[in-house]
């Protein structure tokens, strides 16, 4: 029984770790719309070292989910996450190219 509760925390640990991670990397591609738009904002500058330092965290804390990392379902939402953030961000390097 204690095995199984275990089980359902680490579930649970990369289920929210995952959702989390999605609205993160909108927010993300949200911002880097606003910032490669030319805008002059001084705090988009900012913002955008505190975001890639964000980006390295995320990177960081699914390594140490292994329990995450090792479940093919979970390492394959993490990676149609990033991917989805990727084709979005082409496409905004194509718009502001």
């Amino acid at each position: 029984m204690i095995e199984e509760e275990a089980t359902d925390e680490k579930i649970a640990d990369c289920d929210e770790f995952l959702d989390k991670y999605d609205e993160w990397m909108n927010d993300y591609v949200d911002f880097l719309e606003a910032y490669m738009s030319g805008s002059n904002d001084p705090e988009l500058a900012q913002k955008y070292t505190e975001v890639a330092q964000e980006a390295a965290g995320w990177a960081s804390q699914w390594s140490g989910l292994a329990a995450c990392v090792m479940n093919e379902t979970y390492q394959k939402r993490f990676e149609e996450i990033a991917a989805k953030a990727e084709e979005k961000m082409k496409e905004l390097e194509e718009r502001f190219d």
